[in-house]
């Protein structure tokens, strides 16, 4: 459900999915709450990087998106 932003001559592409490779490594975070996948895009894009960087933008669930047996499971 992650997409990733490369950035390439300075112009950001994106990528459905979060590792084409199991062996990359990752490192540091940025959390934000938007309303959709393409907000999110627009926060990463502008984000200065070089040819070799990504940002992988991935959902985060909270206990509320799910139904009220897990939500219950959870508050025991």
């Amino acid at each position: 459900m992650g997409i990733r932003v490369t950035f390439s001559g300075g112009k950001p592409k994106i990528t459905d999915g979060l590792f084409p490779e199991v062996k990359e490594v990752l490192g540091g975070y940025w959390m934000i709450q938007v309303r959709s996948k393409e907000e999110a895009v627009k926060w990463a894009s502008p984000c200065p990087a070089s040819d070799n960087e990504i940002i992988a933008v991935r959902q985060v669930h909270e206990l509320s998106n799910f139904n009220a047996g897990v939500q219950a499971a959870a508050a025991s």
